[in-house]
């Protein structure tokens, strides 16, 4: 069985608009399939899933989809905190939006170049072995846990 667009009954993010909206526009264009492996996914079905709102990525696997869509990283992982952890966003960023309010249609990350703040964030985080990027992202889950913002549901933490 094909799993479609039709068959999702939630509402996307703008990260998962982002991701399908993005990978559509790619020039030469690029199938679900092409660009989940593109990006080191073991099950295809996984990014269609993300794109239809039925699942989240992880931290880790957003680092491979924004190198595959050729976005910044630090971009991605914004709007992946701003929408779920916005507790620890606004903490890091402040409390604005990491999207031009223009863009609605459109979603896509502001132009402006990255604060001195995001690159050593961004170079000390690739800079960590992957099992303290890993334990960095559980502390995060566990500092959203402690201040009320819900958790991600246990799905996302497949591939830490």
């Amino acid at each position: 069985m094909v799993y479609t667009e039709a068959m999702s009954s939630r509402t996307l993010t703008r990260l998962q608009q982002l991701v399908r909206d993005r990978r559509r526009a790619l020039k030469p264009p690029v199938s679900q399939t092409e660009f989940a492996k593109q990006c080191g996914f073991t099950y295809p079905a996984m990014l269609c899933m993300v794109e239809n709102g039925d699942r989240e990525f992880t931290l880790e696997q957003l680092l491979r989809v924004a190198d595959a869509l050729r976005l910044k990283r630090v971009d991605l992982i914004k709007l992946w905190l701003f929408e779920q952890k916005p507790q620890v966003y606004k903490a890091v960023w402040g409390g604005t939006d990491p999207f031009d309010a223009e863009t609605e249609g459109s979603p896509g990350p502001r132009q402006k170049a990255p604060s001195p703040f995001d690159e050593a964030f961004m170079a000390r985080f690739h800079s960590l072995p992957r099992s303290a990027r890993n334990s960095l992202c559980v502390m995060l889950d566990e500092l959203c846990e402690n201040t009320g913002v819900p958790a991600q549901s246990s799905t996302t933490h497949q591939s830490r």
